[in-house]
């Protein structure tokens, strides 16, 4: 730092003085213009001193000449540095004298990197061994048969695998820590070049695959962004049904209360005419709401999977199969699927609400607000036969196991079926039994998808559900 405000200061001395410099010559010119000496002179006199300056030059030249035959590699930063600045005595100085050792080491390293400097790929001879070369006819020993005129039928069946070799092992370490191609690309990879058409349905095929998978993607967003709303609204509609509730005289007001919570917890409900509350809006509802959002991450895992050409076959209740674990959509750091069946968890704090709908309505992992939660969710019972082939017919026969365990799941499936039609009118969507059909097995299908995730990623046993 005190080496550049010393330099600073003697820069703004020079040109001072070489204006103090100027100012004087400009006088001395006008006192020869009026004592008569004639243009002539003054360009004489210009001649002159521009002649010494270049002579000036010529010697500042060769005292860089002769510095420049002494220097060293190593001399190369500070000397380009110094012979900008024409600052030789600077540069004769750090000649004679020891370097520091952050100073050698700068040195070193910019010497060193011009040392291990490499030519490109493309640009080098690759150095391939005589007996490599004699026994695969190529390099030195090909040219010089070829000159020869020695006539050979090609390289040997040892050579050709030899080749293929290399080329395997050059491609895996080419290839190694990356991930594996998919078909499409390589399909692409294997095609002809003169094949232009299927090249560019190809590419057409894989640019509308990741266009389907970012629309796939965005949409799951669009449903989080939806679902999380929906549920802050229920939030608000709670509080202000408890602050009606706790407000009330009278029973009939307080029967009233929950009406537009339990309706925003159900299935979609179309606005009345007449009414400017609550009842004349259209209400989306809970559960639509949340069928919505589990099909739009089986969508996005749909896409992935072809966009990755994993795309497998289907079952018979159209799940996808030999695909391996499905993936997890990490929205804020957490699973989406795993985070739904806990996100209702603060109506159970509401203890005038709960109250409310009665100790046989279950709060406690029920995404859907139905008569049952997860936990209590009947499977599709299984066949009481299995089919065999005999004589080439494919004919049902009993199975008494497989009856047993039929008959069980058929009991419980039975039995749930009951609660669903004992539910209460004041629960949502009256515990379930007021959705239609198709509604119903959105629903179904939504609350397996979560089974399953839930056994992917915790490790419990469920048992096996259409």
């Amino acid at each position: 730092m005190k080496e550049k405000r010393k330099k600073i200061k003697e820069e703004g001395e020079a040109a001072i003085e070489q204006a103090a410099r100027k100012e004087e010559e400009m006088k001395e010119h006008i006192r020869l213009k009026s004592l008569g000496v004639d243009d002539g002179q003054l360009q004489r006199q210009y001649v002159k001193e521009s002649a010494d300056e270049s002579l000036k030059d010529y010697r500042r030249q060769q005292r860089f000449n002769k510095i420049d035959a002494k220097r060293t590699p190593l001399l190369q930063v500070e000397y380009a540095r110094l012979t900008k600045m024409k600052d030789f005595d600077t540069l004769k100085k750090k000649w004679g004298t020891a370097c520091t050792m952050d100073e050698d080491l700068e040195r070193l390293k910019v010497v060193k990197e011009k040392a291990i400097e490499r030519k490109a790929w493309n640009g080098r001879e690759q150095t391939v061994e005589s007996c490599v070369a004699k026994r695969m006819d190529i390099g030195a020993a090909a040219r010089q048969k070829q000159n020869e005129g020695m006539k050979h039928s090609g390289p040997s069946p040892m050579a050709i695998a030899a080749k293929e070799r290399a080329y395997r092992k050059m491609e895996e370490k080419r290839n190694r820590g990356k991930k594996p191609l998919t078909e499409l690309e390589k399909a692409l990879r294997t095609v002809d070049e003169t094949k232009t058409g299927f090249k560019y349905e190809a590419a057409q095929a894989h640019d509308n695959l990741k266009k389907g998978l970012d629309a796939a993607e965005a949409e799951v967003i669009s449903k989080i962004i939806e679902y999380e709303g929906y549920v802050a609204s229920i939030k608000g509609c709670l509080e202000r049904s408890m602050a009606s509730y706790k407000k009330a005289r009278v029973v009939a007001i307080r029967q009233k209360s929950f009406d537009e919570l339990t309706a925003m917890l159900g299935q979609p409900r179309h606005a009345s005419k007449g009414f400017l509350d609550w009842q004349g809006q259209y209400t989306k509802g809970l559960v639509v709401t949340t069928v919505e959002l589990i099909e739009s991450v089986n969508k996005w895992r749909e896409a992935v999977l072809m966009a990755e050409g994993k795309f497998g076959a289907r079952n018979e209740y159209g799940d996808l199969i030999d695909h391996g674990d499905p993936l997890p959509f990490m929205w804020s750091g957490r699973n989406v699927l795993l985070e739904i069946p806990y996100n209702l968890q603060f109506v159970t704090k509401c203890r005038e609400f709960v109250d409310w709908y009665g100790n046989d309505f279950k709060f406690e992992r029920n995404p859907f607000m139905m008569a049952l939660n997860l936990d209590d969710r009947p499977i599709t019972p299984v066949k009481g036969t299995r089919t065999q082939v005999v004589d080439g017919v494919e004919v049902e026969q009993v199975s008494k196991s497989l009856g047993e365990k039929a008959q069980k799941q058929q009991d419980y499936w039975d039995h749930c079926q009951r609660i669903f039609d004992d539910g209460g009118v004041w629960w949502p969507s009256s515990g379930g039994k007021a959705m239609d059909e198709h509604l119903r097995r959105r629903v179904r299908a939504g609350e397996k998808v979560l089974l399953a995730e839930e056994r992917c990623r915790y490790g419990n046993q469920f048992c096996e559900e259409e």
